[in-house]
């Protein structure tokens, strides 16, 4: 079964760098490497848990899954 997962970055995001990714998978694990196929200049660190946080999405109820703001 697959699950969807959010995954978000403990710092800020520069220029030419992911923030958060959306990810859909079998499992959280499987979510950070899927995430680190394709990145910015932030490298290969969606496998990293003191850099990135994770958590599942659960879809019981409409709402916004993931936004970014830059400004």
């Amino acid at each position: 079964m697959l699950s969807v997962y959010k995954l978000t970055r403990r710092e800020q995001a520069g220029y030419c760098e992911f923030y958060e990714k959306v990810i859909v998978a079998e499992n959280m694990g499987r979510a950070r490497e899927l995430a680190n196929e394709v990145h910015g200049l932030e490298g290969p660190i969606w496998t990293d848990t003191s850099k990135v946080t994770c958590r599942t999405v659960y879809l019981s109820t409409e709402g916004v899954i993931a936004e970014t703001f830059c400004n």
